[in-house]
Formats: structure tokens, sequence, C-alpha cells
């Protein structure tokens, strides 16, 4: 997966998105669609789906990738007599106990459940929706083995309002985002839970009410949906956005500091008497050629001092 960055995000829109936001499905449906190739997807376009709502897709290039990768794990999922890890292994310890063919689909859909044990709080809907935009890009790229159709169930998800209820605890960090990818992919097999159109319902009802239907994993599949870190992806993406507006806020903000006679007739506060003489204890806004120029009275005195150009 290849998120690059972008300069060209505003500097506006600066609050915390509240958790279930009423999100206007048919405006967004009519925005312009992101195409994931698995290349060069930006941090812009992750923060277009993911808090404006922009749909997403395949791109023609990633789709004949995918078929090409999808057939070498076809024929070692059917038929081959080595070991290939996730196919037709276990997984973890055990690596070396071997999983007939017949059992291959089960092997992936037990994955899922057995990941899905996150705990807390649960994402907010924007970092949800990063996530999954994230994941369709990075299995686009033609590398994990994974179907066109897994893909596209992501994305139908993800552009028909469908959000899979995915809890906050549970990462295992740079060894993947296990519990969370997995609460994520479970509404696709029409199990877990998924919000759509602000009711949480079961995955199977979900995607009823979202007029899909539920995928039937193939080989390696579970696998590719779970081994990944988007989640501190989405986290990072759109974290990132927020610190260049704000950046860009302080730097305006900056630049209509006030005068310097304004800021020194604040060090009245900071005032202190050394050797009979009133000196000015605040600099803050002076600078290395110059002391303040304006008269500061004190408590304990008449006397003013001004603080004098070096």
């Amino acid at each position: 997966m290849n998120v690059s960055g972008s300069d060209s995000d505003g500097i506006c829109d600066l609050g915390i998105f509240p958790l279930r936001p009423e999100l206007d499905w048919p405006h967004m449906a009519q925005a312009t669609a992101i195409r994931l190739t698995g290349d060069d997807l930006r941090v812009a376009d992750v923060w277009t789906v993911a808090v404006e709502g922009a749909p997403a897709e395949l791109s023609d290039s990633s789709r004949e990738r995918m078929r090409a990768a999808r057939e070498l794990v076809e024929r070692s999922a059917h038929g081959a007599s080595e070991h290939t890890y996730g196919v037709n292994t276990g997984f973890g310890r055990f690596v070396s106990r071997s999983i007939p063919e017949e059992l291959t689909e089960e092997l992936q859909v037990r994955l899922l459940r057995s990941h899905a044990c996150g705990v807390g709080e649960l994402y907010p809907d924007e970092i949800v929706r990063a996530a999954l935009v994230l994941r369709a890009n990075a299995l686009a790229k033609g590398t994990s083995g994974a179907r066109v159709e897994l893909v596209e169930a992501l994305l139908a998800c993800l552009n028909g309002g469908l959000l899979p209820h995915v809890p906050s605890r549970g990462s295992v960090g740079a060894s993947g985002d296990l519990a969370p990818l997995a609460h994520l992919a479970l509404p696709l097999i029409g199990e877990g839970r998924a919000w759509f159109d602000g009711e949480l319902l079961d995955g199977g009802a979900a995607l009823a009410a979202a007029g899909l239907e539920p995928i039937r994993l193939a080989a390696k599949e579970g696998l590719s949906l779970i081994n990944g870190t988007q989640f501190m992806s989405a986290l990072g993406a759109l974290g990132l956005v927020r610190a260049r507006r704000l950046s860009q806020v302080a730097d305006l903000a900056c630049a209509f500091r006030p005068p310097t006679s304004s800021v020194c007739s604040r060090a009245l506060r900071s005032t202190r008497r050394t050797n009979g003489a009133t000196r000015c204890r605040t600099r803050t806004r002076c600078d290395a050629r110059r002391r303040c120029t304006e008269p500061h009275a004190t408590s304990s005195t008449t006397s003013t001092t001004r603080c004098r150009w070096s």
C-alpha cells in the first residue's frame, strides 16, 4: 500500500467529527470516485473518501493484476502438493498442519471469527471508512491473491453506507490490525455487526438492508483481509491532514500578531525591581535586536522605565 502526501489541503473544518455523522449518501454517490490502483493513493484521497464521503472504485489495471495473482493462489489451493502458508496450511504455530482442500474456505471463515475479539470504544465512522478504502487499495495492488469480487464487496459497503462495527482495542501493532480488520471483514460474509442508515444490525441484516449479498470467502482471502495495518494508517492519514491545516491556521494567526506597543503594555504583570530600577521581565515578543519601547508603570513605584533598542 502506498499513500503519498499532498499539500493541497485547505484550512477549514478543524473540528472533531461525531461518532455517527448524518451523511448525505445520494449526494456522495454523485461525487467523483477515487480510482484505486494500489500504487498512487494520496493522503488527500483518503480524506476525501473517509470524511467528505466520495466513493471509490477499482481501476482496470488493478483488476488485471488481481486476476493474475488469483490464478497462482488457485493453483496452490487446488491440486498442488507443496505447502503454501495460509492457503493449505494452518496459521502461526500450526503452519506445519496441512489443510484438506475441502476445508480451505472454512479455514478463512474461522480465521475471521477467531480474530474478531476487539474491545473498547468504537472507531469513529471516518476511521472505519478510511480503513475500508485503504484495505481495498492494498488488495488492489494485486500481490495478495484476493479476487476482484472481494474488493468490490468492500467498496460496495463503503459506497453504500454500510459501516462495520469495529471496537478500537485489539491491534497488535506492526504485526497487524488483526482484530479490527477481522471486525471490518465479518459483515462481508453476513456475520458480525454493522451500521446502516443509523441503525446497528447483524451483518446479514445490514447487507440485506443495503441491497447487498454476503460473499463466500475463497482460499487465502480471510488472511488477505486481516493481514494489514489499515487502522493505524487511517488514524495517521486523517491526523496528518488535520495537522497540516492547523499548521496553516497557526501561520495565519502569527501573521496577524499585535504591534509591539500592544504587546509591551502587558509587561506590567512581569516587572521586577533590580538595584532600584524597574526592568521589563518579559521579552517574549522582543527579538534579539530590540527591547520594549513602551513605559511600564509599577504597583510599587510611580517611576517608569523603557526598554531600549539594542
